[in-house]
This record gives C-alpha cells, sequence and structure tokens, in this order.
C-alpha cells in the first residue's frame, strides 16, 4: 500500500524505544510500502497533532483517544558527583524545557507546595542539553528514570528534594478517533505491544 504514514513521539520516551529501530523491523510489508515519517519532540512542537496518524504523548491521558500504553516513574536527577548544586540557602538551581512542559510543571508545583525556593538556571530544547546542562552541575531537573546516563544519578532523597505527586506520568497513544488505513492500523498494533511491554519491564526494573 502505497502512501505516507505520519508518527509522532515524545523525546522523553527516546530512552525507551526509538521509533526506527522498532518500526522498521516489526512493522511488516503493510507498513514497508509506506512512507514513513516518524519524528521526536516535545509537547511544545506537537501544534498541529491532527495533522499526524499516530502520536505518543506524555500526560494526555485524558484525551477521548487515548490509549493508555502505561507510565514513567519520575525522578528528581542530578549528576553522579555528591556535591550539592546550590548553596546551602540559596534557591534551588533548575534545568528545564521551555514550557509548555509536564515535567516542568510538576516539578515547579512540587517544590511550591513544599515552600521551597527555585530558580531556572537553564533551559534547553532538547533532552541531551538537559542531560548536560545537569552534568556539568548547573541544577538538578525532573525526569523519567529511563535511560539516564552514566554521568547522572536520581537525587531526591539525597539532596532533600519534596517528593512528586502523582510519581508517574501516563503514556497514551492517540490517533485523533479516525478510521485508519491498513498500515496505520498494523504500525498502531506494533507501538501498543512495543511500548507496553517496554513501559511494564521499566517500571519492574525501577521498583526492584
Amino acid at each position: 500500500m502505497a502512501g505516507r504514514l505520519r508518527f509522532w513521539m515524545s523525546a522523553g520516551l527516546q530512552a525507551c524505544v526509538l521509533p526506527r529501530k522498532f518500526l522498521g523491523k516489526r512493522t511488516g510489508e503493510s507498513v514497508s510500502s509506506t512512507a514513513l515519517q516518524a519524528s521526536l519532540g516535545t509537547k511544545r512542537d506537537l501544534s498541529a497533532p491532527y495533522e499526524l496518524d499516530l502520536v505518543v504523548a506524555l500526560g494526555n491521558g485524558a484525551r477521548g483517544d487515548a490509549e493508555r500504553l502505561g507510565v514513567l516513574p519520575l525522578a528528581w536527577t542530578g549528576p553522579v558527583s555528591t556535591e550539592r548544586v546550590w548553596a546551602p540557602g540559596e534557591p534551588i538551581s533548575l534545568v528545564m524545557y521551555r514550557t509548555p512542559c509536564f515535567f516542568r510543571q510538576r516539578a515547579l508545583a512540587a517544590l511550591d507546595d513544599a515552600g521551597v525556593p527555585w530558580r531556572i538556571a537553564f533551559t534547553s530544547p532538547s533532552l541531551h542539553g538537559l542531560w548536560a546542562a545537569v552534568e556539568a552541575g548547573l541544577g538538578v531537573t525532573l525526569r523519567t528514570t529511563a535511560g539516564l546516563p552514566n554521568s547522572l544519578r536520581t537525587v531526591g532523597d539525597a539532596m532533600g528534594l519534596p517528593a512528586v505527586a502523582p510519581p508517574t506520568l501516563s503514556v497514551s497513544l492517540h490517533d485523533g478517533g479516525r478510521p485508519l488505513q491498513p498500515a496505520v492500523m498494523r504500525l498502531r498494533e506494533v507501538v501498543i505491544e512495543t511500548l507496553t511491554a517496554s513501559l511494564r519491564d521499566l517500571v519492574a526494573s525501577t521498583s526492584t
């Protein structure tokens, strides 16, 4: 079946599974004859979701077309070094995406509820930019525990940071509620199978 298939996935999931890696190997002939356009991005990039065939997003589980795939555990993340990245008595230095961002919203809400002063020390449009800034000691961030680089670690307890509620972020698949062509339907099946298993394994590994 010739045509074009447009797939978007939150960049926060890239540590679980990269789109091209599993799409290219597992979708079969029904998708291989279709021109696949797969991309990663942040919520800010998702300006026209209905121009896409399938979307895997974070925190959108309340939408009517949401197919819940699982959850990602959240954790305060800092450098491997045990040194604090801000001086005692000073506001906590944060490394964040620009708004809108579910991670940023959850982090600031937790700090405000606990009465903890904070400042945004660094913003980046990319996950790799966040990791680099945290590794450099510019601040801490709130992210999923999936795929943390070896240079980073979870630091919530060690640095006395407040708990985040809820402690997980939902992951859901969206198709706009439209009738799906065979290639899109097959891709939908593969995404559900692959990401559901990946998220389940991730949660199991972080709870042991």
